[in-house]
């Protein structure tokens, strides 16, 4: 007569077992899952992307300055000034900016604003200079003053 017998058992116990009852050199053993096991695994498997997706950014949207532009005040007025004794380069402003105690990295951005107020030109040689505009009304100002 056979009887077939199931029973669940730990991987470890059932090495303790073994070990103990059986002195075995070489022994194998294999995990069998049921079914319904390995359908869940299949299942698992199939819904994997084979790229993992990523969210996409959200569109940053610059904000426009909420303080006026202004070149009689600040900075403006200290790269403006510094143009009006002749052309200079960025780099060649950074000095008097630090002493004024404004950032010498700040420059060029300020330099790019002027220029789309129609305040300073660039050349083509990294010089910039005042626009005909700025320059009449600063020594108008010298005048006045």
């Amino acid at each position: 007569m056979k009887l077939k017998v199931a029973f669940t058992i730990d991987s470890k116990t059932l090495f303790q077992i073994l070990a103990k009852a059986l002195p075995l050199e070489d022994l194998h053993v294999e995990e069998q899952l049921h079914q319904a096991e390995l359908d869940a695994v299949a299942k698992q498997l199939a819904h994997k992307p084979d790229k993992v997706s990523f969210r996409k950014r959200k569109a940053y949207k610059r904000t426009v300055p909420t303080i006026p532009f202004n070149p009689d005040k600040g900075i403006n007025k200290i790269i403006l000034s510094l143009l009006a004794k002749g052309p200079h380069r960025a780099i060649e402003m950074r000095p008097s900016l630090k002493e004024g105690g404004y950032s010498p990295s700040s420059v060029s951005s300020r330099l790019q604003e002027l220029l789309t107020h129609g305040m300073v030109t660039k050349h083509g040689d990294g010089l910039w200079s005042l626009a005909e505009q700025s320059s009449a009304k600063l020594q108008e100002d010298k005048l006045h003053a």
